[in-house]
């Protein structure tokens, strides 16, 4: 049903936005149990989503004006469309 390619496609778009999420996150998941108030946590929960969020977007900007270097630089045609999906992580 999935050609060998289908699946380096796959592993190729699942390492970068492992990646990438793990550098947009900044481990904020874990800080987020340590403090001993709720309103702490709460506000960490706020901050850690406004980081991810401001990178989604950094990502999205720079795949929109570098897509054709980013394809050439993944060595990967086939990655074109997928492109577009980094910024959801």
């Amino acid at each position: 049903m999935y050609t060998p390619n289908d699946f380096g496609v796959l592993a190729l778009y699942v390492s970068t936005v492992t990646i990438l999420s793990a550098i947009a996150i900044g481990k904020y998941e874990q800080a987020i149990l340590i403090p001993k108030n709720e309103q702490d946590s709460f506000h960490l929960t706020i901050g850690a989503s406004a980081i991810s969020i401001l990178f989604s977007i950094l990502i999205l900007i720079l795949i929109l004006i570098f897509h054709d270097l980013l394809v050439k630089l993944l060595k990967n045609e086939h990655l074109t469309n997928w492109l577009y999906l980094f910024f959801c992580f």
